[in-house]
């Protein structure tokens, strides 16, 4: 892959992207000339560190950015939690889905994620900074999975993992990516409990956690745990049960996101998709029909229409009266959530379920519902006891209060592809012969760049490997 900066790539949205096109030109003009200062054997140990200093919170931001935006919208919308209703979206819901569609989602994540992560991983290691190298495998082992989710096949070993600068990198099956991805994250364990002293980086160049490496254990252990359950269709449940028992997780009311607030030249993702496509993501039907009708995130979840009701768009209808998405995701002060007690809870609930633990499963279910109501400060005893008590303990309950507990989080379709839960029929006017996508078309700048290695002939509704029936 051409290291080709994301504004060239982009240029329809140049009037949504303008302040963010100035700083990703600086960052990239920055970036090749310490890339390439840092090459040579002049470089002094302090030159290398300030290096680490600016490009550690640019890699954590650009994260964070990345997962909010597209990532988060494609999610959402292929798992019918929201419809689009003109333009672009209104083309996603329908799954008139191109390359040119993912190009820009795709290019952000190599160029100002995995790139920014890979350097630090090796700078630090040349500077013996082990708690900023263990940061680098965390953000490049979080990329590669979300990468390697929506696509499939990437490339990882070559883009992230080699000590070399490979312009056109080779794609990895799915399968070897993420035992690379477990490699990555047990190194970057055992560097965190190296480093706990440590006094670099200092808390204000650590965006995430402020140098907490506790909170750093506790977010890696909990990527760990989410990509170990991604493969559940291919590995079982037993190696998720045995991580559940880990005591080191998030505690009760943890919400690990990332507040856009501080950030020069950004405005929270969601925020800026929405103004930039005004009046085109609006509530989804299947959503609003598995919740209860006074169910007290609604108002949090989306804005009542002009009639003053909570209406939800059948997927691929473009319902121009539906309810639009609330402040919560997409206002000027929206957080991109990046792991949460909330989801934590879903997923043991699930794990306990599957491995013959009932018991267990109520009880982390439960815990779960009364997580998310909180963490929208809106619980309720009354409602909450009323509403528990009526829930069967099974898989199709667990998904169901998942997928609306989590809404507006990049889970929703990757959890239907493992369960098949919540039940979705295919959208309405839709161009995929009637069938759901189950993956992303690679970008067009890898056909145009990279074609000697991009997979080829690969439909939407291909599985991923992890996808397995």
């Amino acid at each position: 892959m051409v290291s080709i900066p994301f504004f060239l790539l982009t240029s329809n949205h140049f009037s949504m992207l303008f302040k963010k096109i100035f700083m990703v030109c600086c960052v990239c003009a920055l970036y090749c000339s310490a890339c390439s200062d840092l090459s040579n054997d002049s470089a002094t140990d302090q030159e290398k560190r300030e290096f680490l200093e600016v490009f550690l919170p640019q890699a954590q931001t650009n994260l964070a950015y990345a997962t909010g935006h597209e990532y988060i919208v494609f999610s959402s919308m292929l798992s019918q939690q929201i419809t689009g209703t003109g333009g672009t979206p209104l083309s996603i819901d329908r799954y008139n889905i191109t390359p040119s569609t993912t190009d820009p989602a795709w290019v952000f994540f190599y160029s100002n994620v995995l790139s920014l992560s890979k350097s630090i991983v090796a700078v630090s290691e040349e500077v013996n900074q082990k708690k900023y190298r263990a940061m680098g495998l965390v953000l490049g082992a979080y990329a590669g999975a979300l990468l390697s989710d929506f696509w499939g096949d990437v490339p990882f070993e070559d883009s992230f993992l080699s000590e070399d600068e490979v312009l056109f990198p080779a794609y990895d099956e799915q399968q070897e990516i993420y035992l690379n991805i477990f490699e990555v994250l047990d190194e970057a364990e055992q560097l965190f409990e190296e480093s706990m002293d440590y006094a670099l980086p200092r808390p204000t160049e650590d965006l995430f956690f402020q140098s907490d490496s506790d909170k750093w254990l506790r977010f890696l252990r909990f990527l760990r745990l989410k990509f170990t359950l991604q493969l559940s269709q291919r590995n079982g449940y037993e190696s998720s049960r045995e991580l559940i028992d880990d005591p080191v997780f998030l505690q009760p009311g943890e919400v690990f996101d990332f507040d856009f607030s501080t950030i020069d030249f950004y405005d929270p993702p969601g925020f800026e998709y929405v103004t930039n496509n005004p009046g085109t993501l609006a509530a989804g039907e299947t959503i609003l029909n598995l919740m209860e009708d006074n169910d007290p995130r609604i108002p949090v979840f989306f804005q009542p229409n002009s009639n003053g009701e909570y209406v939800g768009s059948p997927a691929g209808q473009a319902f121009t009266e539906a309810s639009r998405l609330g402040g919560f995701f997409i206002g000027r002060n929206a957080r991109v959530i990046l792991a949460s007690y909330t989801a934590q809870k879903f997923m043991e609930a699930e794990v306990y379920f599957q491995t013959g633990n009932a018991e267990q499963a109520e009880i982390a279910l439960k815990q779960a519902i009364e997580s998310s109501l909180l963490d929208h400060d809106v619980f309720s005893q009354g409602w909450f006891d009323n509403f528990v008590n009526d829930l069967p303990v099974n898989l199709q309950t667990i998904m169901q209060q998942k997928y609306i507990a989590l809404f507006f989080q990049p889970y929703a379709w990757n959890d239907w592809r493992r369960t098949g839960l919540p039940q979705i029929m295919p959208s309405e006017n839709n161009s995929a012969q009637d069938r759901v996508p189950r993956r992303l078309p690679y970008a067009q700048s890898e056909f145009d760049f990279n074609s000697e290695n991009v997979l080829q002939n690969k439909e939407i509704w291909d599985p991923v490997w992890w996808d397995a029936p």
